[in-house]
């Protein structure tokens, strides 16, 4: 068992990992409270901050043990994640207090696909003062195990030969440019440059824009083009091959179902707040579906973190949450409750349909404001392609009123 720590030192929860590596799950930990998400906790965080009050570089490993391997090595800089995937709660952490971090994974094509994960993650929070690296042990080989057949200078040389962020993108780029094709070169573009157009503006990113026009053989203002695009952060758009009626369907990072979701992804705890689901089923925002698929799953799953639910979902659902990670400013946990249950109330006021019903009520009683008269004729305008005959009539006697 492994006491967990918060960045003040307090003990916020435990680990456990197996005895028997081949029982399953390898970790458990305690289940999440208010106190307590394993998303944005990590091992030795405090401890790394305590022996080092002038941190300047941190190692990300994957486990309790090789973070106290290193420790009794002298190496008093490392951290664990509690079991999962490293995540933008865990970097923006890091980030505040390091300008260097160095992900350590076995050389396997696990490990390298965990890299390319903490790689996704990490572009949002790149600048030109950051330095990201990745290291890829021998195949079947931890920090814990090294350390016991090496010295620490021989660990820290290995480190050194560490392949910077940069250089393992493009690794993974060039890698996949021997499909000479033009269409794969071309869909190469597009997948690389969806994921710079998640970065900051900065010399790197131009920099890496640049490589890669090199290796897809695109001109590179054709690619800043595609960049500003596809954008992350703006609007996600589902696939067009849609019935025309739905074509317009897409998510709105600024819309209430958004926020709300926001607050689930950095809370999930704070699903159980939500107890009518079902009155949401007749939204017709994608992002307020997404939301009650989220609030449910975590209901379920109180013990599940992000990288969980992500497998469930959708490719388009999961692109949007990440989008949506990257680029929310977590809610004070203290507020959340509060911003929760608001974002909810207005959520509910907002639906059209109801919403008309209200308004036409107060219309006939003669008591409709000139605030309330234009939020109605808004809705009648937004529903016009299925109104019914009165509320067709009701638009036209609006429309005179104004």
């Amino acid at each position: 068992m492994f006491p967990i720590k918060d960045r003040k030192g307090r003990i916020v929860g435990f680990g456990g990992r197996v005895m028997n590596p081949d029982n399953q799950p390898k970790y458990l930990n305690t289940g999440e409270t208010e106190v307590f998400q394993k998303s944005r906790e990590l091992y030795g965080f405090f401890e790394s901050l305590e022996e080092r009050r002038d941190l300047n570089e941190i190692f990300v490993v994957e486990g309790y043990m090789d973070t106290i391997a290193m420790y009794e090595h002298g190496m008093k800089n490392s951290v664990a994640t509690l079991g999962i995937a490293t995540n933008r709660f865990h970097i923006q952490k890091l980030l505040q207090v390091v300008s260097q971090i160095t992900f350590c994974f076995d050389g396997d094509d696990a490990g390298r696909g965990a890299a390319w994960g903490a790689l996704k993650n990490v572009l949002p929070s790149v600048t030109d003062g950051t330095e990201i690296s990745f290291l890829f042990l021998p195949e079947g080989e931890d920090p814990a195990s090294l350390l016991e057949q090496h010295s620490v200078e021989d660990f820290k040389n290995l480190s050194k030969k560490a392949n910077l962020l940069s250089e393992y993108f493009i690794e993974r780029l060039a890698q996949a440019s021997e499909i000479t094709s033009l269409e794969k070169k071309a869909s190469l573009a597009a997948k690389a440059m969806e994921l710079l157009s998640t970065m900051q503006e900065s010399s790197i990113k131009r920099l890496l824009e640049s490589e890669v026009a090199k290796v897809t053989g695109l001109d590179p203002s054709d690619l800043k083009t595609k960049s500003k695009t596809t954008r992350y952060p703006d609007r996600i758009r589902k696939q067009d091959n849609i019935e025309d009626k739905e074509r317009d369907k897409s998510f709105e990072p600024s819309g209430l179902g958004s926020k709300i979701l926001s607050v689930l992804l950095t809370y999930p705890y704070l699903s159980k707040e939500i107890e009518d689901l079902d009155n949401f089923s007749d939204f017709s925002q994608p992002e307020v579906h997404l939301m009650v698929e989220v609030a449910s799953y975590f209901k379920d799953n109180p013990d599940n973190g992000i990288s969980d639910l992500l497998s469930t979902l959708d490719k388009d659902s999961a692109s949007f949450i990440g989008a949506l990670i990257s680029s929310h400013d977590p809610i004070d946990e203290k507020n959340a409750k509060e911003y929760l249950k608001d974002c909810l109330f207005n959520l509910k006021k907002s639906d059209s349909v109801t919403r008309i019903f209200e308004l036409k009520e107060i219309f006939e009683n003669g008591n409709l404001t000139e605030d309330e008269t234009f939020e109605l004729q808004q809705h009648l305008l937004s529903n016009i392609h299925k109104l019914e005959e009165p509320e067709k009539n009701l638009l036209k006697a609006l429309s005179q009123k104004s």
